[in-house]
């Protein structure tokens, strides 16, 4: 799941991010984050934030009834972050 998540912003998110890490390592003041990372950080985190709360909300007495608090909760992460970093290929079902 963090692999998938992390993954889920591209090369150009992670690059401006490596460079204002440096920047603050060699102690300078990195400049302010790209319109494009700050939209994509923030549409990322609120994504996974509303769609974890969804499915935690829809499923808390169905399939997860049986689950103790803490695997809820990783579960229904689990489930929102699967739902928005792999897409629907329509390739594969015949669809396209």
């Amino acid at each position: 799941m963090t692999l998938v998540i992390l993954g889920g912003p591209g090369f150009p998110v992670h690059d401006e991010l490596l460079r204002r890490a440096r920047l603050r390592l060699r102690g300078e003041r990195p400049p302010r984050l790209s319109l494009h990372s700050r939209v994509v950080l923030i549409t990322t985190a609120v994504l996974l934030a509303v769609g974890a709360a969804g499915f935690l909300a829809l499923e808390w007495c169905r399939s997860m009834d049986s689950l103790s608090w803490p695997v809820k909760e990783l579960a229904s992460l689990f489930q929102s972050a699967m739902t928005r970093t792999e897409g629907f290929n329509e390739e594969r079902v015949g669809i396209g």
